[in-house]
């Protein structure tokens, strides 16, 4: 067969150069495709929170001082657009984290740790630390956090990370059930909380750790429990996101040079691992619960499928964001505690007036493991009679996970 110039008379290519076009167009191709993907998640703007939690007083100048710098930084290094949102509800928002409610999230340790937990990685951290301290006064016999049992704590503003660590250290010993007796009193502020101390309305407080040292020089108290340090301030990104965008973001992000900054700092390449401590201080629901069946994400839907109704008991706005296609949504609006012995007394749930066969298959689920609506929203469904009740335990987060359809409500 007559060739020239590498081509064969039927204009088919050598096998040499059959390949080296191969290779080409697979490299061409792909980048083609990922700059398409690029692209397409450029066009679309960017959701950001930037969490202030309660022990910065002016939360408003520090979003317009600090964080705005570091927003439009970030936006023209990636070339997107990124819309922020200010909050100082970090309960609220760690929920919001497992259902990924933002692309970016910057806030205090356990806003970043809840996110880091639920399909987020960590893009960076601030230089500056978070301690908190357990204290007692001056005379207490109490040694140490496992001679809490039983007193009277105080802790500041809930929504502090303070009050996390707080709730966390007791709820690890088991001191916020029912029959352990030890309350538990929150306060507006860190220096409220130590001086519930000091006139004797509780046996020990929780605060920053600097404020602790300063209350303990002043009054002879003592600390009793410091916990370890964990970065102040902290970025993650959602691995939802191209991983070309969230590159482009973690380099400029890391750029040293006008590097915007937080408090002075520049920011510094992390670890998730960092936030080990902060994520073993959860509030997780009990594996079991007497009267219902746990499930998994898959048979949650197979039940569906066979004409169990799946109740989505969040909040409305992260039922419209993203919920389990077919579920339907019904409140549980809590403020019982996180336990098993919880008041239903005090919560909100108005399962009653959905006038449901007392025979129906029902389904219960939340913001997963950590959620506790799902498990008081089934708990009080066998108690109004209901014979077949499941939980799903995992709730949303296993449900993307195993990559079932989900769907939003549009406007």
């Amino acid at each position: 067969m007559m060739r020239g110039g590498g081509v064969d008379i039927e204009g088919q290519t050598c096998p040499r150069q059959r390949r080296r076009w191969m290779r080409w167009r697979h490299g061409f191709l792909a980048t083609f495709l990922c700059a398409l993907a690029l692209s397409a998640a450029a066009q679309q703007p960017l959701s950001m929170l930037v969490a202030i939690e309660p022990i910065e007083t002016d939360a408003n100048q520090a979003y317009v001082r600090d964080y705005q710098p570091l927003i439009r930084r970030l936006a023209e290094g990636a070339r997107v657009t990124i819309n922020s949102t200010l909050s100082r509800e970090m309960s609220r928002e760690m929920q919001a984290s497992r259902s990924s409610a933002y692309d970016l999230m910057v806030g205090p340790p356990h806003v970043v740790g809840s996110a880091l937990r639920y399909q987020y990685e960590l893009l960076g951290t601030y230089p500056g630390d978070l301690r908190v301290a357990f204290v007692v006064g001056k005379d207490s016999p109490i040694k140490n956090i496992d001679g809490l049992k039983g007193t009277t704590v105080a802790l500041p503003s809930v929504e502090s990370y303070a009050a996390y660590v707080g709730f966390g250290e007791l709820n690890k010993r088991k001191f916020l059930a029912k029959d352990a007796g030890t309350t538990v009193r929150n306060q507006s502020t860190h220096e409220s909380a130590l001086y519930a101390v000091e006139i004797g309305r509780a046996q020990a407080a929780v605060a920053d750790v600097e404020i602790a040292k300063a209350w303990a020089a002043r009054t002879g108290g003592r600390i009793i429990y410091e916990s370890p340090p964990i970065p102040a301030i902290s970025i993650a990104v959602s691995t939802a996101l191209p991983k070309p965008l969230r590159e482009r973001l973690r380099e400029r992000l890391l750029d040293r040079s006008g590097a915007a900054n937080l408090f002075g700092h520049a920011p510094l390449a992390g670890e998730a691992t960092t936030f080990a401590y902060v994520n073993t201080l959860t509030y997780m629901t009990p594996a079991f619960l007497p009267g219902a069946t746990v499930v998994s994400a898959a048979r949650a839907q197979a039940l569906m499928g066979e004409g169990a109704q799946l109740y989505d008991v969040r909040t409305e706005a992260e039922y419209k964001r993203m919920h389990i296609r077919g579920a339907k949504f019904v409140p549980y609006v809590e403020h019982s505690k996180k336990e098993i012995g919880f008041d239903p007394k005090l919560d909100v749930f108005d399962f009653e007036a959905q006038n449901i066969p007392h025979d129906k298959p029902l389904v219960f689920a939340c913001n997963g493991e950590e959620c506790w609506k799902s498990y008081k929203a089934a708990t009080r469904a066998i108690a109004l009679g209901y014979r077949t009740v499941y939980w799903l335990r995992g709730g949303l987060p296993e449900w993307r996970a195993r990559q079932l359809p989900v769907e939003s409500v549009k406007g």
